[in-house]
């Protein structure tokens, strides 16, 4: 697994950017790849979001 986006910011936070088209988000493997994402980057203190077309979508993890 490769996420789409690493955003690092000058105040030195980072945010993983995952976009996916809306129809995916429903997608069990969508589903069990964000839980382990939301996971693993919680534990560097890092923010994982999940992004569709125009908006975030319904996943943010802070």
């Amino acid at each position: 697994y490769i996420p789409d986006f690493l955003v690092e910011y000058k105040d030195e936070h980072k945010e993983i950017h995952e976009t996916k088209g809306l129809p995916l988000l429903f997608w069990l493997s969508t589903k069990l790849k964000r839980e382990a994402a939301e996971k693993y980057f919680e534990k560097l203190g890092w923010r994982y979001k999940m992004i569709t077309k125009g908006r975030e979508a319904f996943y943010n993890k802070v």
